[in-house]
């Protein structure tokens, strides 16, 4: 928010941008095909699949790349496909902001970069996710039943990812 000069009371469209991008890169090799379901065009060069990097631009559209010279790629395919995982339909609960994913755009800039844009936000939720791990392996996730989406949304929804 500093950096831009976002107002977390007004600009919730930014906030849900950069939201994302946190979504992509969070599980670091996951969006450079990590957990991309063509792995199997990706075997030259896997054994050092490289680190994302997302550059967050002021109108909350962010552009996600790779380190140079790694293995994986970043294309629309990694993109959309991290984008999807361990979301619970088209919108995405933030404690700051909710993204709205209806209308995102990719667009495949250059080799191993793609711009993400188009993300929706709407104020913030009354509540929050909460995730708790004890020692022993259990996990316990919990959401306000009014505010969770369930994953069958996305059979009932209009999400689409359009690649321009």
């Amino acid at each position: 928010m500093w950096w831009h000069g976002w107002n977390r009371d007004s600009d919730f469209d930014q906030l849900a941008g950069a939201l994302m991008a946190g979504h992509l890169i969070e599980c670091s090799s996951y969006v450079c095909g990590g957990y991309y379901s063509g792995f199997k065009d990706l075997f030259d060069g896997c054994e050092n699949i490289g680190f994302p990097i997302a550059e967050i631009n002021a109108d909350g559209s962010c552009t996600i790349e790779k380190e140079p010279g790694t293995g994986g790629e970043i294309s629309i395919g990694t993109v959309a496909s991290q984008l999807l995982y361990e979301i619970q339909g088209p919108l995405y609960y933030g404690s700051d902001v909710v993204a709205n994913l209806e209308g995102i755009q990719m667009v495949q800039e250059a080799k191993d970069r793609v711009l993400f844009s188009g993300v929706k936000g709407l104020p913030p939720p009354t509540t929050t996710k909460v995730g708790i791990t004890a020692w022993g392996g259990y996990q316990v996730s919990k959401l306000d039943p009014k505010v969770f989406v369930y994953s069958h949304v996305f059979r009932q929804s209009s999400i689409t990812i359009s690649a321009v």
